[in-house]
């Protein structure tokens, strides 16, 4: 990767416009493969790259299999047969632009352009990210809402994505046993943008403990995944949540370096607890943690990479070099019941984006 980002410390800004689109769409793309966390837990299929279309269709868990046990001699067995249903993913259509203005090019040559190519990977692993959380938590838009008032939610609110205007502040979740809702403590009249925990999923509750998670929330939500017949293998919280379960009196937390080279790393990873391999993200609820049997989980369907390419022509007039690169990827969870989430119960102040959900 420092091989790739170096190909730009250049002399001078006759020398940038000899960088070559493929070495930029390489470089944004291993810097975004490198912080996205929830993109990494959906297998990659890319059969659209070679066969065209918009958009796969995957066969979903089967069922209709029937076994017996105690026959009596001459008895027969009933068979019938198995049926499966279909889980579509299209792909969407997302970029990244990218602008390099000549005069900081020629005052700070290769720092400029690094310090570019690295912000380009993280917005653009933050937005691939968003993708893919949604994925398995959607978004719920409460329009004109009165300033100040409760907003009606999906029961299991998660967080709150985007607020219209940027005057309404001040941000309260409340999650409850049977009910969830949204206020905010200013007086201007708005829309919310929020996301929800499904309630088709593998669990959906609110926490027993008031301010916490603990072990035991853990526990039921891991057993409740197994009990639909699937294995989760991994636990995402952000890291005030992944601080209440391994520092719980009654956990006996494994650190990564106990078992480092065993098995698939996952970006985020610090240990393991109950079987289940920790992952701590930023980018994660703050009021939730959240267990997946990635093996089972979903896809990422893509039908073309990132491709950036040098416009010859914007910035002629403004001594400035543009790129332009488009992607098309989709992500589409197959087996709902192969994760779950589990929420605190209580009343929390939260802010939009950063810290009360994914941004």
């Amino acid at each position: 990767m420092k091989d790739k980002i170096d190909e730009f410390a250049v002399a001078g800004t006759a020398a940038v416009t000899d960088i070559t689109p493929k070495i930029l769409s390489t470089a944004i793309e291993e810097i975004a493969r490198g912080e996205q966390v929830w993109a990494q837990f959906y297998k990659v299929n890319r059969d659209l790259m070679t066969s065209g279309g918009t958009e796969v269709v995957f066969p979903m868990k089967g069922a209709g299999v029937t076994a017996s046990w105690g026959l009596t001699q001459g008895q027969g067995l009933t068979a019938t047969g198995m049926t499966f249903s279909g889980k579509t993913i299209a792909v969407s259509k997302g970029g990244v632009g990218l602008g390099l203005y000549g005069e900081a090019i020629r005052q700070t040559q290769r720092d400029v352009l690094a310090d570019n190519i690295n912000e380009a990977g993280n917005v653009w692993a933050d937005t691939i990210d968003t993708a893919a959380f949604e994925a398995m938590f959607p978004t719920a838009t409460a329009t004109a809402c009165n300033g100040g008032t409760f907003v009606a939610g999906s029961i299991g609110i998660m967080g709150v994505k985007s607020v219209t205007p940027s005057t309404c502040t001040g941000f309260t979740i409340v999650n409850l046993g049977t009910s969830s809702s949204i206020a905010y403590a200013s007086s201007a009249v708005g829309t919310v943008t929020y996301w929800y925990c499904p309630a088709s999923i593998g669990y959906n509750n609110v926490g027993s403990s008031a301010s916490s998670l603990v072990l035991r929330d853990v526990n039921t939500t891991k057993n409740a995944i197994i009990g639909y017949k699937f294995k989760p293998k991994i636990l995402i919280g952000h890291p005030e949540r992944v601080t209440d379960v391994i520092f719980d009196t009654t956990a006996k937390f494994l650190e990564k370096s106990a078992y480092e080279g065993v098995g698939p790393v996952y970006t985020g990873e610090i240990g393991m607890v109950l079987g289940l391999k920790v992952v701590s993200c930023v980018y994660a609820p703050t009021i939730a943690l959240i267990a997946i049997d990635d093996a089972r989980l979903g896809y990422q369907v893509i039908r073309k990479e990132l491709d950036m390419q040098r416009d010859q022509y914007t910035g002629m007039s403004l001594d400035a070099l543009y790129f332009w690169g488009f992607a098309e990827k989709g992500f589409g969870v197959v087996n709902k019941y192969a994760y779950g989430a589990v929420q605190v119960k209580g009343t929390y102040a939260v802010s939009a984006g950063l810290g009360s959900g994914y941004p």
